[in-house]
């Protein structure tokens, strides 16, 4: 591994993609697929013993839910009893004695958790070389693969979040490994954001050291000093990146709450603690608006967890329609299909004020990729008249027709579970037949179709 980090160091800009692209093979999500808490637990069990008693003799065996917040030391307290156990049986009990029917069973559970374990054994050591590449390519040099964060964290990720207990801290140590690509400025917290990013995403294998301080109060302080960096300096497209995986996740849980001891009474609840976190993140958000040009920024992330803010926090919601706003007008005609589309599933939601907010960022994209974009049109027929005269203006604006397959693509939405959505796709299916009258009969037949299968469901 020393021999890639010297390369990568004399010539990035070849030796970077190729080694990424093996990383990427050995840490596809799909190896861990059908590697569940069963087969790890498998795994765990030594060669010669068996994890499912084929026989029934022994019923204690269960499949642990690793996800339990004690599951570390609940596993722990269980092994000592299970040994301490088989050390005062071992005096007093033989192996009993099998038939030739239970021994083929036995033998045959024998081979098949053989072979689970093989399995499970080589993608673990695949993952781990995965793991190993990154670390020597980071070590190697950081700062070109400081353009590779958003990559690199998209692995990371799901490596955690799936596979810890395979890996252990081996996969913790490469996420925060991660944060020596990021800015010079935020050095000196880099630790702390990745350490709270994995305890928000409830990761099991973090070492005792690191949890010693609350959840909450760890994001809250965290925050507010990326806050202070972030307001005087913004960061760097991929430095940004590393930090907001800890906004994106505090957003999605709507803030951590803390207990904060006092000296004056035992215990007081910071009730603000959740909101206070959320701010401090759109604050951040914010002062990375300018940037949004850049494509090295989670853009598709950043909007999700705007629209997540205008419709969850009350309190927040006005700030957060104005950074959406802000951010698309530095995004403008560099939106990808996949960022325009978070502003199109926002115009099926629920609530009117962040349907506007949805055309009001789209008026600054550019739509022209989109010959019927099937949400725009049934936007047009909103019932609130701010929201569809101008959806209807953007609807013209970029040149956009009804589609021949309309039907196709709207009769979904007249089933929709928001009652506004399933009023104007309605209306919009309506619309649409009057451009193709000949269509009128197969439409009927369609409408028919679905509501009967509807009924039959």
């Amino acid at each position: 591994m020393h021999s890639i980090s010297t390369l990568v160091f004399i010539l990035p800009e070849a030796i970077v993609p190729m080694f990424m692209a093996q990383c990427q093979r050995d840490l596809a999500v799909s190896s861990l697929n059908g590697i569940g808490d069963h087969e790890i637990s498998i795994w765990e069990t030594e060669e010669n013993e068996l994890f499912v008693d084929v026989l029934k003799r022994n019923k204690n065996k269960i499949v642990e839910d690793r996800n339990h917040k004690n599951y570390q030391t609940e596993k722990w307290e269980r092994e000592m009893r299970e040994q301490i156990a088989k050390k005062k049986g071992a005096s007093n009990t033989g192996t009993p004695k099998l038939t030739k029917e239970e021994q083929a069973t036995v033998d045959a559970q024998f081979a098949k958790e053989s072979q689970i374990r093989k399995h499970v054994n080589e993608i673990r050591e695949k993952m781990l070389r995965g793991l190993d590449i990154i670390d020597s390519m980071i070590r190697g040099n950081s700062g070109a693969m400081g353009e590779r964060i958003s990559e690199l964290m998209q692995l990371l990720t799901v490596v955690v979040k799936r596979g810890g207990i395979l890996f252990g801290q081996k996969a913790i140590e490469t996420y925060l490994k991660i944060g020596e690509c990021t800015d010079d400025s935020i050095t000196s917290i880099i630790l702390y954001v990745g350490i709270a990013t994995l305890r928000v995403m409830d990761i099991q294998e973090i070492p005792e050291q690191w949890q010693e301080e609350s959840l909450g109060h760890l994001c809250t302080r965290v925050l507010f000093r990326l806050r202070l960096i972030t307001e005087r300096t913004p960061l760097s497209p991929h430095s940004f990146t590393y930090c907001f995986a800890l906004i994106y996740e505090i957003i999605e849980k709507k803030g951590i709450e803390y207990v904060e001891i006092s000296y004056d009474h035992e215990s007081e609840y910071a009730g603000g603690a959740a909101l206070e976190q959320i701010a401090l993140g759109l604050d951040i958000i914010s002062f990375h608006c300018s940037g949004g040009s850049s494509t090295l920024l989670p853009r598709e992330s950043m909007l999700k967890s705007l629209l997540l803010v205008i419709k969850e926090v009350p309190k927040l919601s006005k700030t957060a329609r104005n950074t959406l706003i802000e951010f698309c007008k530095a995004i403008g005609e560099t939106a990808t299909v996949a960022e325009i589309s978070v502003l199109f599933r926002g115009l099926l939601a629920s609530e009117s004020f962040l349907r506007h907010a949805c055309l009001q960022a789209l008026e600054f994209l550019d739509l022209t990729e989109f010959d019927f974009a099937t949400e725009l049109w049934v936007a047009c027929f909103d019932e609130e008249i701010s929201c569809s005269s101008l959806a209807s203006k953007l609807w013209a604006d970029n040149g956009m027709d009804v589609d021949d397959c309309y039907a196709v693509e709207l009769l979904h939405f007249i089933v929709h579970d928001v009652e506004n959505v399933r009023v104007a796709a309605a209306k919009a299916l309506g619309e649409a037949v009057k451009y193709y009258k000949n269509t009128i009969s197969d439409t009927l037949q369609m409408i028919f179709q679905r509501f009967k299968e509807e009924v039959c469901d």
